[in-house]
């Protein structure tokens, strides 16, 4: 079994896509009331590990997706919120093929 097959298994993915509505990621991404304190933090962090990338064009568009994901995290889980790293995970998910969902 792969990654792509054991980490959506080890988060109990398919449990919490049967609670969630199938477009509840996208609202969050739309939510506009939430506080943004974790925001610029996200984004520091991001341009630091992106730093090294070659590609401006893609590294655009994986700080664009990353930002969003991470966005959504602190959303979903405001209990948390952010912590310093969680880009490096975030980032390691999407350079192995998850889905930004």
């Amino acid at each position: 079994m792969d990654r792509l097959q054991t980490w959506p298994r080890l988060a109990c993915i398919s449990h919490l896509s049967s609670i969630y509505p199938p477009d509840y990621y996208l609202r969050l991404c739309q939510l506009e009331t939430f506080p943004d304190y974790y925001e610029h933090q996200i984004a520091l962090d991001i341009k630091r590990k992106l730093s090294l990338q070659s590609d401006e064009i893609d590294t655009e568009m994986k700080k664009k997706t990353l930002s969003r994901v991470l966005n959504c995290y602190v959303k979903r889980n405001s209990n948390v919120g952010y912590c310093q790293g969680f880009n490096y995970i975030t980032n390691y998910m999407y350079e192995k093929g998850f889905s930004e969902e």
